[in-house]
């Protein structure tokens, strides 16, 4: 999947794109295929989705946006993983803090393989995964419907992951592997900064 360009033409509702994404985005993951506008990952369940990157692709953040947001939330944090499914970076724990309704949450990388850091640098050029996991009442995410093309010549893995998570995992040493993720949820929209 290309990086995608938010000064080129298209004829998909960029005008909606473009406010739900952070100013300085270097990649998003979405389809081409509007086949829904929601998506509404399980709480204390990992939730993956692909997004194609270049090598030596500086990441500092990691952003998502929200169609319904979270009042009362416990745990919610972001990772970043490679194509097998292992944690390369992570957010602190956001806890308790709110998410609004139609709100893009942007949070900094605080951990990678190396440790503690607020960058990670993409090593090849193919797929990767972003994934966010909450805990509290429903979130529902802005969302491109359900992923039927292949990207890159290969049709990867996303949806649910992992159950059972609250708190961020150790990725240190690569020590976090996710389980292979279900396919045929919504696919949603989350950036990369």
């Amino acid at each position: 999947m290309p990086l995608y360009n938010p000064t080129a033409p298209d004829t998909v509702n960029l005008k909606t794109e473009r406010a739900m994404a952070p100013s300085t985005f270097i990649a998003e993951s979405r389809s081409r295929i509007r086949l829904g506008t929601t998506s509404t990952p399980t709480s204390g369940t990992l939730y993956l989705v692909p997004i194609h990157l270049a090598a030596g692709t500086v990441i500092s953040n990691i952003s998502y946006a929200s169609n319904t947001g979270i009042t009362s939330p416990t745990n919610w944090w972001f990772i970043l993983l490679d194509s097998s499914f292992v944690g390369v970076a992570v957010t602190a724990d956001q806890t308790n803090t709110a998410w609004g309704n139609n709100t893009t949450k942007t949070v900094a990388i605080a951990a990678t393989q190396a440790g503690a850091a607020s960058t990670f640098t993409t090593t090849y050029t193919g797929i990767h995964y972003t994934g966010i996991v909450y805990v509290g009442s429903a979130l529902t995410l802005a969302s491109e419907g359900s992923l039927t093309s292949a990207l890159g010549g290969v049709t990867p893995m996303f949806g649910n992951s992992n159950t059972g998570q609250t708190t961020p995992p150790v990725i240190t040493a690569g020590a976090f592997t996710a389980t292979t993720p279900s396919g045929g949820i919504q696919q949603h929209y989350s950036y990369l900064t």
